[in-house]
């Protein structure tokens, strides 16, 4: 019998709980990738907003050398950024498992 080994997942990825805590450290930035009016209900406080659609266009005001976790509503759109961003040369992004759902589920603040 042949086993084969899991492929690797391109992007790196943050639990809520390891998040909350980098993110209160100052380890990481934060990027949410939703619309506007997703972000309007609720978002990390000090987050910033770039709609998935804009991302390209906005490629500068995420800094290649601070590490950043990027999210969204569960983690789909979100893991898109994430390896868009890592073909354009940023090693340091991470996708929050979950998105903001699983942050919420685990009772962290939103704005």
């Amino acid at each position: 019998m042949t086993y084969h080994q899991a492929p690797a997942e391109p992007f790196g990825r943050l639990s809520a709980q390891e998040t909350s805590k980098r993110v209160a450290d100052g380890e990481l930035k934060v990027v949410d990738v939703r619309e506007p009016w997703e972000y309007e209900e609720a978002h990390i406080p000090g987050g910033r907003l770039i709609p998935v659609g804009e991302v390209r266009s906005r490629l500068e005001e995420i800094d290649r050398n601070t590490p950043a976790v990027i999210y969204c509503r569960s983690g789909g759109r979100s893991a898109k950024v994430v390896a868009l961003l890592q073909e354009a040369g940023y090693d340091k992004v991470l996708n929050l498992t979950g998105g903001i759902l699983a942050w919420a589920n685990a009772q962290y603040p939103t704005e």
